[in-house]
C-alpha cells in the first residue's frame, strides 16, 4: 500500500489527479488548501456528503461550479468541491455496493443514479434523534486503511476481483478517478475563460 495514503489523503488524490506539470503551481496550493479546509467545518453535512445529505451534497457542489463558472474565487472554490466530491466514496457505502466491480465505478452526481440502498453515516450526537439508527460516521468511513481509526476501511473483500484489496483503497482509487474527472471540467473552464 502506498505510504502517501494516510494522514493527508485528501492532499495526495489531488496531486496525483491534477495534469501533469499543475501541481507545482500557486493555483494548485490554493485549491490544496481549500480542500483541507473544509474539514474545519464538521457541523454542515452537505460538504461531506454525512446523515445521506446527498441531494444537499450535490446541490452544494453545483454551487460552487457556477460560482467556478462565473469566475469567482476559482481554485478556492474547486478545492471545496472536490473534497466533497472525495468524501462521498470514503464517508457513503457505495464502495461496499460496488466491491464486486473492478474498478469501482465513479457516480455521476446524478441523484437518479444513485442506487436506493445508498447511505452515508451520522455522527453519534444525531443518531439519537433518528429511529431508524443509520450506521454512524464512524461505523461505515472509510477515511484510513487502519483498522484502530476506520475499521470498515480495513476490512478486506474476501472474494472476486477486488478480493484482498481494502475498502479503503477501493473508495481512494475510485475518489482519485472521481477528483480526475473534476480536474479535467476545472482545465476545460480555464480554457475557455
Amino acid at each position: 500500500m502506498p505510504v502517501d495514503y494516510f494522514p493527508v489523503y485528501h492532499a495526495t488524490l489531488l496531486h496525483r489527479a491534477a495534469p501533469a506539470g499543475f501541481n507545482r503551481t500557486a493555483s494548485f496550493l490554493k485549491i490544496v488548501c481549500a480542500n483541507i479546509a473544509v474539514d474545519l467545518n464538521q457541523i454542515n453535512d452537505a460538504p461531506h456528503f454525512d446523515n445521506s445529505s446527498f441531494a444537499s451534497g450535490v446541490e452544494h457542489i453545483n454551487e460552487l461550479w457556477s460560482r467556478i463558472e462565473a469566475g469567482n474565487a476559482c481554485m478556492t472554490n474547486f478545492g471545496r468541491l472536490t473534497h466533497t466530491v472525495q468524501d462521498f466514496y470514503s464517508h457513503s457505502n457505495w464502495v461496499e455496493l460496488h466491491d464486486h466491480l473492478k474498478p469501482i465505478p465513479t457516480w455521476d452526481l446524478n441523484l437518479q443514479s444513485l442506487p436506493a440502498l445508498t447511505l452515508s453515516g451520522t455522527f453519534r450526537r444525531r443518531r439519537a434523534l433518528d429511529s431508524s439508527k443509520p450506521p454512524t460516521h464512524s461505523e461505515l468511513n472509510k477515511d484510513s486503511p487502519f483498522a484502530w481509526f476506520s475499521p470498515t476501511g480495513a476490512r478486506v473483500v474476501a472474494n472476486g476481483p477486488n478480493q484482498g484489496t481494502t475498502l479503503f483503497e477501493l473508495g481512494y482509487h475510485a475518489a482519485l478517478a472521481a477528483t480526475r474527472i473534476q480536474f479535467d471540467r476545472l482545465m476545460r473552464v480555464l480554457a475557455s475563460g
